[in-house]
């Protein structure tokens, strides 16, 4: 509107007295805009409300703590007009609704903003933040500092790997536009051109790429040159940072060697010579029982040495003496064994040694044979008070099983067997029949009953089941059974009361449970919101159970303040978790999906969507595509026909040339398979009829 500025503190509409229907404005952000959908607030409605009303009505724009300025509401006939003049500059102001692009909030949610409060700031993946994090509401009406931007992330490769160099980012995993990485060379070589490579706005490094050179070498001098042999090699190399290899070019003069050097439990094949030169060479060989450790041929070099190092013998070793089953041996601690070593074997307990006691090391280096064994020691037969053995024996192995059955009037416990175990003991070891004696009535249990109410006489095997009153769960044993002995078996059920958590709370509301500090089944809780805030939804909500063992509150939860309802069903995505088993969602929430199986996502496409101010949700784009399947291909003799095309939930169907019959299905579909997709079932294959 002419004249108006934002940031101007004189008052725009000073001596504007009157207004027609036809200069409807809206105060957005401190400046008016001519226009129709009015969002003002009725003076008889809530705080926050939107006035609907066939009659237009009219506020005036006032910046903020402006002096002598009046904010105006002109309102059609029957609603009462407000007049907010300078007496209420003092009140908190309401800075506009935060939203950035390509970003989201992450302080707590509200309805509206007042001076004081902050918000924060995170950019979408891909995204990077511009400005400050953090922003609070002044008392101008302002966001301080601006509200951030969210840009579009430009960063580079790793940096290029040079030959024989090194780069400042070997540790890091990114690279934004404008970082520089610096080169360096290793040791002997230099680098030639430039040292550093910048990060460009294109996303590409700098160049030309920079390279490391070997330091070259000075000629040497070489000691005794012309009259003299050397000792090892008559060539040198030149080594980046100016060395030589060999470092030093000598030649030495010529001397015969002595004698070669005995070795301990071995000998050389030189003991017929008697003058050794420069490049003769003699073989070592080690005694039986003994290898050779080393180079077995000795040379005599131009020092009238011989080369080293020399070879020696060492004793022939076994590896580790095998194990047995069920046994040990001792050599458990050892590591060498030597030839000759003995290891002992032995058997735990309820086993017999069967075989030779030990194994020695060979001069082979292989243990000796055969290797011995540990077998169970079996049991005796035992004796069953008041009762007989079926097909008794004298001796059982271990492992055998025995069966018995008891006198008239006798029965056993629990079971009418034993097994043999190893070390001559049974399972279970005495063999009892007892006297078959009744039970008394089943014992009662708290919040719950049993089954077995209308019987008179309970004999063993006779059982009962219990059960909980509603709200309660069983712990133990549903099913209790008479025993032999004239007892019920233990231990006994008993029912615990269903407990629920602790009741959820709800933005800007509080419940009546918030003192206590278990809640069971039955118990209700009741919701009142904040002042200036309506409820929305039944304000009572009790524990209750879906499964008779799991307690959870019934709902729908209340809701204090504007806000929309559950967010759309994709048929291509679904709700993430925490946001599926949301109930409230105020103006201002993001929730965010996952694609469903048989999808992915398309790249760049934000999957969420924002509750907006007039309580729907924005718009959710196709951010998840079908998967594909691979191409199903033609079997032989046959063809396959694709229908649509190659998509998830997409299908194919299969027939055989003329003279030939299809096995297997004739319709195969893309469906889901992991975490991809592929064609259900096998491929039909085409045979000749």
């Amino acid at each position: 509107m002419p004249g108006f500025n934002a940031n101007n503190p004189r008052c725009p509409w000073k001596g504007i007295r009157r207004f027609t229907a036809a200069s409807l404005v809206r105060h957005s952000r401190g400046f008016a805009r001519a226009g129709a959908g009015p969002s003002l607030r009725h003076h008889s409605g809530a705080v926050g409300s939107v006035a609907r009303h066939p009659q237009p009505t009219l506020r005036t724009p006032c910046p903020a703590l402006s002096h002598g300025c009046v904010s105006l509401l002109v309102q059609s006939p029957g609603l009462q007009s407000v007049l907010d003049g300078p007496a209420n500059v003092s009140r908190a102001a309401r800075c506009p609704f935060p939203r950035i692009q390509h970003g989201k909030r992450v302080s707590v949610p509200r309805n509206f903003y007042r001076t004081g409060d902050t918000v924060s700031f995170v950019c979408n993946t891909g995204y990077t933040l511009q400005g400050s994090r953090t922003s609070w509401c002044r008392a101008d009406s302002r966001w301080s500092p601006p509200l951030p931007v969210c840009k579009k992330g430009v960063t580079c490769p790793r940096p290029p790997n040079i030959a024989n160099g090194l780069h400042s980012g070997q540790s890091s995993n990114k690279f934004s536009r404008g970082v520089t990485v610096y080169y360096s060379c290793r040791d002997g070589y230099e680098l030639v051109g430039n040292a550093s490579l910048n990060c460009t706005e294109s996303g590409v490094w700098s160049r030309p790429l920079p390279r490391c050179e070997a330091i070259g070498c000075e000629m040497p001098e070489v000691q005794n040159g012309n009259i003299y042999a050397a000792e090892d090699t008559y060539e040198s190399r030149c080594q980046p940072g100016g060395t030589w290899d060999p470092p030093e070019l000598i030649c030495q003069r010529v001397r015969p060697c002595p004698m070669p050097p005995d070795i301990t439990n071995g000998y050389h094949n030189g003991q017929g010579k008697a003058v050794f030169t420069m490049g003769m060479s003699v073989t070592y060989t080690c005694n039986p029982g003994y290898y050779l450790v080393g180079n077995a041929v000795v040379s005599c070099r131009v020092s009238g040495n011989w080369s080293r190092p020399g070879p020696h013998c060492e004793g022939v070793t076994c590896p580790r003496p095998p194990n047995i089953a069920n046994g040990l041996h001792s050599g458990q601690s050892s590591n060498k064994f030597s030839r000759g070593v003995t290891v002992y074997y032995s058997c735990r307990d309820g086993y017999e040694l069967v075989g030779n006691a030990s194994l020695n090391c060979t001069e082979s280096g292989v243990w000796s044979r055969p290797l011995p064994r540990c077998e169970a020691i079996g049991c005796e037969m035992p004796e069953v008070q008041n009762g007989n053995i079926y097909e008794p024996q004298s001796t059982y192995k271990a492992g055998e099983t025995l069966h018995f059955d008891c006198n008239a009037g006798y029965a056993a416990e629990d079971t009418y067997e034993s097994r043999c175990q190893p070390g001559g003991t049974w399972d279970p070891p005495e063999l009892i029949c007892q006297r078959v004696r009744p039970c008394p009535m089943p014992p009662g249990v708290r919040n719950g009953y049993h089954n077995g109410q209308g019987k008179a006489v309970f004999t063993m095997g006779m059982s009962v089941t219990y059960t909980c009153n509603p709200g309660y769960y069983l712990v133990g044993n549903a099913v209790v059974s008479c025993r032999v002995s004239g007892n019920w078996s233990r231990p006994g059920p008993r029912c615990e009361g269903i407990p629920c958590e602790p009741p959820p709370d709800i933005p800007n509301g509080k419940h009546t449970g918030r003192l206590l500090d278990e809640f069971y089944f039955g118990i209700s809780v009741t919701y009142t919101c904040n002042p200036g805030y309506p409820l929305h939804g039944e304000p009572s909500i009790y524990c209750t159970t879906h499964d008779g063992k799991n307690g959870v509150w019934s709902g729908p939860l209340p809701w204090c303040g504007a806000g929309c309802d559950a967010p759309t069903s994709l048929v291509f995505a679904e709700l993430k978790e925490p946001y599926s088993d949301q109930t409230v969602y105020p103006v201002g929430t993001t929730v965010e999906y996952v694609c469903r199986p048989g999808y992915s996502q398309h790249l760049g496409v934000p999957l969420a969507i924002t509750c907006l101010g007039n309580r729907t949700w924005s718009e959710a784009p196709e951010f998840c595509k079908r998967k594909q399947c691979a191409n199903p291909g033609d079997p032989q003799n046959g063809t396959a026909l694709v229908l649509t095309d190659l998509l998830f939930g997409s299908k194919v169907n299969y027939t055989c040339h003329k003279g030939y019959k299809l096995v297997g299905g004739s319709q195969r579909t893309c469906e889901v398979s992991g975490t991809g997709v592929s064609w259900s079932g096998d491929a039909p294959v085409c045979q000749r009829k």
